[in-house]
């Protein structure tokens, strides 16, 4: 069997950093085109606090890639604002033309112009304003959209729904997290009898500009033992890995 494989990225500034605004992470993307066969798709942050399309960044083109919008509804300050005059004005910032949208934190892309939009995060409550309970793992038409979920979650939501377990710290199941906690991740996906993966993960988990314990959880040398692990699943299962950008596997759902 094929399946389908789409990585995101989230540009969004150093967390180790803030609130001032360093962008290491991104200036650190070009480390992704080490890893064979991969095709990835550039979320760029674009809001009211920061706009990683702007001369200060340092964003070079990659070939091979697709450039999506990563929208906060942040205000210059850094607080969310979620007022529809806000969101109107965010949306309308667009410097670039963009299919696809994800969006973190908050949910509303129903007035942008992208066409897919891989922000669900099936089974989650992250916010009042981003909550994806009831969703589920397949695609389907919202919005006017192509809504593609992603196969992630907070650590606590997996080792509860998956593993039955009920304690675990809140940080997120990225395909850059320790391979200790993300292979049991992957097997999981490999027994839900989906033909399609897609996930992402933010650029400072790269070089683990992350604060507090979290700095240690998270590696671009854990990104690749997760991407190798993948590899040898989908051996094992007898798939063949057709690697694809989010626009790319839109096109293949949707034909």
């Amino acid at each position: 069997m094929k399946i389908y494989v789409a990585l995101g990225v989230d540009c969004d500034p150093d967390r180790d950093r803030l609130p001032s605004l360093c962008f290491k992470g991104v200036e650190s993307l070009h480390k992704l085109f080490s890893i064979e066969n991969v095709r990835w798709t550039l979320n760029y942050r674009l809001d009211k606090e920061v706009n990683v399309c702007s001369t200060e960044i340092k964003t070079p083109f990659y070939p091979k890639t697709e450039i999506a919008c990563h929208i906060h509804y942040c205000k210059p300050d850094g607080s969310q604002d979620f007022s529809d005059k806000n969101i109107d004005e965010t949306i309308k910032m667009g410097v670039f033309s963009y299919d696809t949208v994800h969006v973190g934190w908050c949910y509303n892309s129903q007035h942008s112009e992208a066409l897919n939009d891989y922000s669900p995060l099936p089974g989650c409550r992250i916010s009042q304003n981003c909550d994806w309970i009831g969703w589920g793992l397949r695609h389907q038409n919202r919005y006017g959209k192509r809504m593609i979920p992603t196969y992630t979650a907070p650590f606590t939501w997996f080792y509860r729904r998956i593993l039955g377990k009920q304690s675990g710290n809140r940080f997120m199941l990225h395909p850059t997290v320790s391979p200790l906690l993300y292979r049991p991740f992957i097997r999981s996906w490999f027994k839900s009898g989906l033909d399609y993966f897609v996930t992402y993960f933010h650029a400072d988990e790269l070089i683990s500009a992350l604060p507090d314990y979290r700095k240690h959880l998270y590696s671009f040398k854990n990104l690749k033992s997760n991407i190798k692990y993948f590899k040898s699943m989908a051996k094992k299962y007898g798939h063949d890995i057709e690697w694809v950008t989010i626009r790319e596997l839109g096109e293949v759902l949707w034909k």
